[in-house]
């Protein structure tokens, strides 16, 4: 059972029930407390839209609104969130309004500090990692440390009692497919949860999150190996490993990165996202609107902007996990949660 998810479902009854039925909760959404970051990842492009970050007394105000909303979710992150010497209080808050993951790259952490991002109240600490290999790692920009950062903190994390869930994230792209089901295996082991990516690899300067990266694409040569290491991760999660993706999202994984899956999106709507500097966010792709959280009484305010209209109506789509989820969530609720519970 991920134990986690169903802890969220079951604290936040008539928001679901509401997502489920009328589909106009903004449940999810992410949070950019900075857009700088020490590390150069290939597949990723926020640092290449720095803009000002908020103090946390103007965060919360944002946070206020955002739990107003009914939204109950939130995942903090960057660029880097630990380059923030306020990282801590801005949780501690967080912690307090909603569920809470903090995603880092790990490579600022330390026992110490590790201890103190527990001590908020997170509910998952989230951490990326796409090889085993440090020289692979560096290879897609993600520096030399990471790998023994993320073990070390893994490794930390099994010596507490009292701890969040631990979930590692990595992106499935053509220099580590082979490594996939080694690398679920180990997070497992390390008693965290696995979660897998597909790469959003896309032309073009208007993007916020997703970079081009044409090296880390598949071709169709690899779509066999593609089919085989996703059907095997869904066997892996019905034998009880822990795998955070639930079993619709990794089959239509393969077909998406085959560009079979079409279109589906909610931005705006079931998930949105907050730029470092208050402003609203059709999703973490789409360019933010000249208006602050704090400033609009609803979301559906949002849609008054045509720039972002146009932006949602010509992006070519997305298969972020976090928004797939939901939208599966919605789609065939029953389902969505007996896995949840069963799996």
């Amino acid at each position: 059972m991920n134990k986690s998810r169903v802890k969220i479902l079951l604290k936040n009854p008539f928001k679901v029930a509401r997502l489920v039925l009328l589909k106009d909760v903004p449940i999810f959404a992410h949070i950019y407390l900075t857009r700088r970051c020490n590390l150069r990842c290939a597949k990723c492009r926020v640092i290449e839209r720095q803009t000002p970050e908020l103090p946390l007394s103007e965060w919360k105000k944002i946070m206020d609104r955002m739990s107003e909303w009914g939204t109950a979710i939130v995942t903090v992150q960057g660029g880097e969130a630990m380059l923030r010497e306020d990282i801590y209080d801005i949780l501690d808050y967080a912690s307090k309004k909603f569920s809470v993951t903090f995603f880092t790259n790990a490579t600022l952490l330390d026992k110490e500090k590790i201890d103190k991002l527990i001590a908020t109240g997170i509910n998952n600490l989230g951490m990326s990692l796409d090889s085993l290999s440090a020289a692979k790692e560096a290879k897609m920009g993600r520096g030399s440390q990471a790998v023994k950062k993320v073990i070390e903190t893994m490794e930390y994390m099994q010596t507490l009692k009292k701890k969040p869930k631990v979930t590692i994230n990595m992106v499935a792209v053509k220099q580590n497919i082979d490594e996939v089901i080694d690398l679920a295996k180990f997070v497992n082991e390390h008693d965290a949860y696995f979660s897998i990516a597909v790469l959003e690899s896309t032309p073009g300067e208007r993007w916020w999150f997703r970079n081009y990266a044409p090296e880390l694409e598949f071709s169709e040569k690899d779509y066999p190996k593609v089919e085989k290491v996703f059907n095997e991760l869904i066997e892996m999660k019905k034998k009880g490993y822990k795998i955070s993706n639930d079993t619709e999202q990794l089959k239509n994984a393969i077909k998406y990165i085959k560009g079979e899956f079409p279109k589906q999106c909610k931005a705006a709507k079931l998930f949105y996202s907050v730029n470092s500097d208050g402003t609203f966010m059709g999703c973490q792709d789409i360019a933010p609107i000249p208006k602050r959280v704090d400033e609009m009484k609803s979301i559906k305010e949002a849609w008054q902007f045509k720039s972002m209209v146009e932006d949602i109506k010509t992006c070519p789509g997305c298969y972020y996990g976090c928004y797939v989820s939901l939208i599966n969530l919605t789609k065939k609720p029953w389902k969505f949660l007996f896995e949840e519970l069963t799996s």
